[in-house]
């Protein structure tokens, strides 16, 4: 079910870059993602790790879902605003970074904040509760809805980057109320005071999976923060194309993640077997579909036809990017693991090693190599953080290196009998609705 979703995000994420790169350029498309990273960054950081501190108490029942959801939107609101006062002088310097968009566009992207931190948490909450069919058709409306923003107010009404800003505000905007609406229908959500014992509880795991969750969500965008500093927006443009069309891939890991994290949650210490499925299933189907499209890539006139030619350099930093996609995909399971099993402040010493590592490899070869160095730092990041999340991963469920990373005949086997099974369900449930 999420897969089938998945699967249709990806059509229309390929249409809204596209959209985007058309509409745009490289320099809008750099000041464009120069703002929503601003804007996503900042709220992830003055929200301490609420998404998961409230799902992780809510899921474990020591926190009624009404209670997390009211103690989630209270420090949103609380943290945002903190945030928003403190960037406004700064947007209005126009000094380094903030000099890569028009300030305008950084006031819209302060709006975008609250909006993007609560979807997050909200959804977050539903994946814990295993709201998996909500979320499979949301995911999809979430995406049609950010298609029609954007042809309404960047192709037709010509609006630029602000319009591309908040066509992703109002896409945002409709995940946090179809969850909340889900919650209230369906997990007995209703409106509720946020305590000082919510607070306690979830900031008690936030605080712990706090630099975790910077670390996560700056990861992948560490590369285009970096770049607003040192490159022009045109770079940017390019360099963010690429990485978003990289991270597609990721929804596989995300999708298998989802299903994995409630279940290593309630018993993480029987789960290391479950885990290393996981592991292996995402790695195969990963670097298959990458290498189909690295291949299409290559061999056909893709970029340019869906880019325009202006983007045509992209092509070249999707090899360089591979590598590192692939890593991500696998550490995406490994940090689910970590987060289940209680484990958020490894997590954060482990994220925030390989944003050095891709820190002192970008500042170093970036000169020499231009965006190709900012690619092979970006990979050599991830990498590094796969490598230091398998050792924790090894040394604390005990599994061996081979019968986890290995794939197996029955890995296959399961696939296809679970994939059968799942199919023919779904014909009979629609047999019956019909």
């Amino acid at each position: 079910m999420l897969f089938s979703a998945r699967a249709s995000v990806l059509s229309f994420g390929l249409l809204i870059q596209s959209l985007l790169a058309y509409f745009l350029l490289p320099e809008g498309r750099g000041s464009y993602a120069i703002c929503v990273t601003f804007a996503v960054l900042a709220g992830v950081i003055v929200t301490p790790g609420i998404d998961k501190g409230v799902t992780y108490n809510v899921v474990t029942r020591r926190m009624s879902v009404s209670r997390g959801v009211a103690v989630a939107l209270a420090i949103i609101a609380a943290g945002t605003a903190v945030a928003a006062a403190a960037a406004i002088p700064l947007i209005n310097s126009g000094v380094g970074f903030f000099a890569a968009a028009d300030p305008a566009s950084f006031y819209l992207a302060l709006a975008l904040m609250p909006i993007t931190t609560a979807a997050t948490a909200v959804e977050q909450l539903l994946v814990g509760l295993r709201g998996f069919g909500s979320l499979a058709g949301f995911w999809m409306l979430r995406a049609v809805v950010n298609l029609l923003a954007l042809l309404i107010l960047v192709a037709a009404m010509d609006m630029g980057v602000n319009g591309a800003i908040a066509a992703f505000a109002v896409g945002q905007a409709f995940m946090a109320a179809a969850c909340v609406l889900r919650l209230r229908r369906g997990y007995g959500l209703t409106g509720s005071a946020p305590s000082r014992a919510g607070f306690s509880l979830a900031l008690n795991y936030g605080w712990r999976f706090h630099y975790a969750r910077i670390a996560m969500a700056a990861e992948a965008r560490i590369g285009v923060l970096m770049l607003g500093v040192i490159a022009s927006t045109g770079e940017v443009g390019l360099f963010d194309l690429a990485l978003a069309l990289m991270l597609q891939f990721g929804v596989i890991a995300s999708m298998v993640g989802s299903v994995l994290f409630p279940r290593v949650t309630e018993d993480a210490r029987s789960r290391p077997e479950l885990v290393a499925l996981c592991i292996r299933l995402v790695f195969v189907a990963t670097t298959g579909a990458m290498a189909v499209f690295l291949i299409l890539a290559a061999a056909s006139p893709l970029v340019p036809f869906f880019f325009t030619q202006r983007f045509l350099p992209v092509a070249d930093l999707l090899v360089w990017l591979a590598p590192g996609g692939i890593a991500h995909a696998c550490s995406a399971i490994l940090a689910t693991y970590l987060m289940g099993s209680n484990r958020p402040g490894a997590l954060s010493g482990i994220i925030w090693t390989g944003i050095g590592v891709n820190a002192v490899v970008l500042f170093t070869v970036y000169p020499v190599a231009g965006l190709q160095g900012a690619a092979w730092a970006l990979s050599a990041g991830f990498i590094a953080r796969t490598l230091l999340m398998s050792v924790f991963f090894h040394r604390a469920s005990g599994a061996s290196v081979a019968a986890t990373w290995l794939p197996k005949r029955s890995d296959f086997v399961y696939v296809w009998t679970e994939g059968r099974a799942a199919i023919r369900q779904t014909l009979r449930r629609r047999a019956a609705h019909a």
